[in-house]
């Protein structure tokens, strides 16, 4: 089972904010950061800013699930 897919996403543009992953995992900005920077999730940057596209986010997502041994 997926932890999230498209649709949990459907009121979220298709580029994804750091702003919105915090608000979407539930977690500090900071560990967002740590995930984009450290953690391989994939992203990329306009100006200063990190962005995510929902497809990447969902791949990144569900595939660390699985890694992890989670149902």
């Amino acid at each position: 089972m997926e932890l999230f897919t498209m649709k949990d996403l459907s009121k979220f543009d298709e580029v994804l904010s750091v702003n919105d992953l915090v608000l979407i995992l539930k977690i500090s900005r900071p560990t967002v950061v740590k995930m984009l920077k450290k953690q391989g999730m994939p992203h990329f940057r306009a100006g200063n800013n990190y962005l995510v596209t929902k497809r990447g986010f969902l791949e990144y997502i569900n595939s660390s699930r699985a890694r992890n041994g989670k149902k």
